[in-house]
């Protein structure tokens, strides 16, 4: 299996929120990815963000982790995850959430940035869902992400959703 540090160098493309606005509050954008898997089985997920990301299968977190991936210094380097979880044979729903965090917030001095993600799905039947596949993204900019010390406030995206966009 290739990893995904091979696909942060251009493998396959990062993507973003076409309606991500600058703003003192930053919105918190939601990719999401409807797919049909043909068996049971182990599925593994290496994800990136330029940001902070949520991975959801079917509404339910694939971890427990919190401000994945992490700091780093992005000039440098930038910090994957890789999870395993099992998935069972039908439709399912894939979302991920995206925020600005240290990458492109306020704490960073850079909040002219856009937060990027860079998604590599590895399905029990060997099909591959990654960032360059036909995802939909909510129109909406009424959510935002703030960290600031101990505090972090993410409210719920999905129960804002005015409309999808694909990209």
């Amino acid at each position: 299996m290739k990893s995904i540090s091979n696909k942060i160098n251009g493998d396959i493309p990062w993507i973003s929120d076409p309606c991500y606005k600058d703003a003192p509050l930053k919105p918190v954008s939601c990719f999401r990815r409807s797919f049909f898997c043909k068996t049971t089985g182990c599925a593994t997920l290496q994800i990136t963000a330029l940001g902070l990301f949520e991975a959801f299968i079917d509404d339910k977190s694939i971890t427990d982790e919190l401000f994945t991936p992490g700091w780093c210094d992005y000039r440098k380097r930038i910090e994957y995850r890789t999870y395993q979880f099992e998935i069972t044979e039908g439709e399912h729903t894939f979302d991920i959430l995206l925020a600005a965090g240290w990458y492109a917030g306020v704490i960073s001095g850079q909040n002219k940035r856009r937060p990027e993600l860079l998604v590599h799905l590895i399905l029990p039947d060997g099909e591959i869902i990654d960032s360059g596949n036909a995802w939909r993204c909510p129109v909406t900019d009424q959510f935002a992400i703030v960290i600031f010390m101990k505090v972090n406030t993410m409210m719920n995206v999905k129960s804002g959703r005015t409309g999808m966009n694909l990209i």
